[in-house]
């Protein structure tokens, strides 16, 4: 992630999804409004960490979570990335001065700056065969949490009994270690590389609250809009990022002196006004596409799917899956409660658990139910 490349394509990820995330909940927030007078309590809205693709053609490509799987592909594209350009051979060593040095970007110290050069000069070059660029292992790590989570979601489609809210549990992890990394990739940098990374874990954290509060209430658009709006201030921050610390282009006007205060508190200001442009933009979106579902009525049947697809999804996430043989699949947590009812192997009929009162007596009816 060390160039402007490196900075480009997690945040091209972080923008594509976190825009298809606003469609999909604007939609369906209207819907939930637009069918209350109705009452039509299946068209409540219920948040969701992944989104069907229902602009597809295919009925079978809309119902399947073709999300988790780019996303998948997505992390796993990053991983090879970070792993191929941290790989280099004959690698130049020099001890002494570090890439990110203070010296190295215009800070006023001048004993700094002679000391690190006496390093440079009494110090020999040493050539490596092989080196691993370290800093990538972060970079590698941050993917693979993005990847785990949508390895879950997947799992969840395909009908494994994982606890309930997992998808969104998992996606709290993820983006709990992203915070953890970039809140530990600051030793030894410049003051505006460390003021950016300092704002990109505050959009992070933001991430993380935001999934925190729709595991609480799942059927509040302003949590999800929330992840939204912080998802894609990280993405619009690591392209900032990318601007400010590898310039594309080798001019003056694009490079940025990353000592001094003026243009650090101009980074502070850009970071606000991303944060105002994004908020401007999805109440915008929100607008129109209300304005085009009450409107056309071709417009309300091609995205009323998305009340059945999410339907499908719940029963996915929430219900028991059953064999055609009449075995449940295994639980992760075998827990049952005294009003659970306990289903006979043979014919799926409820056992009363009135029969008995006595604990060794519902234990046993567990027993040979094959739950």
């Amino acid at each position: 992630m060390g160039s402007f490349a490196g900075h480009l394509l997690p945040g091209t990820f972080f923008i594509l999804f976190s825009v298809w995330w606003s469609f999909v909940t604007a939609i369906r927030f209207i819907q939930s409004k637009y069918y209350s007078t109705a009452k039509k309590s299946k068209a409540n809205y219920l948040a969701s960490s992944s989104m069907p693709c229902i602009c597809l053609p295919s009925e079978r490509l809309r119902r399947a979570p073709i999300e988790s799987y780019l996303k998948f592909t997505a992390g796993v594209i990053g991983i090879l990335g970070e792993v191929i350009t941290a790989i280099e051979f004959n690698h130049v060593v020099t001890p002494g001065i570090g890439k990110d040095d203070i010296s190295v970007f215009g800070c006023d110290n001048q004993s700094l700056h002679e000391h690190s050069h006496m390093h440079k000069r009494d110090s020999q070059l040493q050539i490596q065969p092989f080196y691993f660029a370290r800093n990538n292992l972060q970079h590698i790590t941050m993917y693979s949490g993005f990847v785990m989570q949508a390895f879950v979601e997947i799992l969840i489609h395909k009908g494994y009994n994982l606890p309930k809210q997992s998808n969104f549990y998992f996606a709290l992890i993820a983006y709990s270690v992203e915070a953890f990394l970039f809140g530990f990739h600051l030793l030894s940098r410049a003051p505006m590389d460390i003021h950016l990374h300092v704002l990109l874990v505050y959009a992070i954290l933001g991430c993380c609250v935001s999934i925190c509060l729709e595991i609480y209430n799942p059927s509040q658009i302003m949590f999800t809009y929330s992840r939204i709006l912080f998802t894609m201030l990280q993405g619009t921050w690591f392209w900032q990022a990318g601007f400010v610390l590898y310039p594309p282009i080798d001019s003056d006007y694009m490079k940025w002196n990353r000592c001094d205060h003026n243009q650090i508190m101009i980074i502070t200001n850009l970071f606000c006004w991303h944060l105002l442009l994004i908020s401007l933009a999805l109440l915008i979106q929100l607008c129109v596409l209300s304005r085009y579902y009450c409107s056309s009525k071709k417009f309300r049947d091609r995205f009323d799917e998305l009340i059945v697809i999410q339907q499908e999804w719940e029963k996915k996430n929430d219900q028991i899956q059953i064999r055609e043989n009449g075995f449940r699949e295994t639980r992760f947590f075998m827990l049952e409660s005294d009003e659970d009812e306990v289903y006979d192997k043979n014919n799926l009929s409820p056992i009363s658990s009135t029969t008995s009162d006595s604990p060794s007596a519902k234990s046993s009816q567990i027993y040979n139910s094959k739950v």
